[in-house]
């Protein structure tokens, strides 16, 4: 639904921008002590570690739909990697902080069309 896709834009953008706070703080620590091979290092542990959790997301997304999953389970019926996607996608949709995100934005974006929905008739 609409409303899923907004909460599910709304925590990967939040989530985005915290890795890069994250990511900002680790790095000026860590020049600071003069230790630059480790920063190079940890940027490449963290980032990897983004993509992975963003492309888990995003292929559970991509399960939940019928025709979509399909062709998914077509091109990759061997996979390892998939598979774990898919555990990591379904764990982190399914704790309750991201479940109460989701609804709340649902929520949020149902008062959003019903006050559309009413500016409309009004005029």
């Amino acid at each position: 639904s609409l409303a899923g896709f907004a909460g599910f834009l709304a925590i990967l953008i939040i989530f985005w921008i915290a890795c890069l706070l994250a990511g900002n703080f680790l790095s000026k620590l860590i020049k600071l002590s003069g230790l630059g091979f480790l920063d190079r290092i940890g940027g490449f542990i963290f980032g990897g570690a983004k993509i992975f959790l963003i492309f888990a997301i995003l292929v559970f997304c991509v399960a939940r739909i019928d025709f979509l999953n399909d062709k998914l389970d077509n091109f990759a019926k061997n996979s390892y990697t998939l598979n774990l996607l898919k555990e990591t996608g379904s764990f982190i949709m399914n704790q309750p902080l991201t479940e109460n995100s989701l609804d709340h934005a649902s929520e949020k974006l149902q008062d959003i069309v019903s006050d559309l929905n009413n500016t409309q008739k009004g005029e």
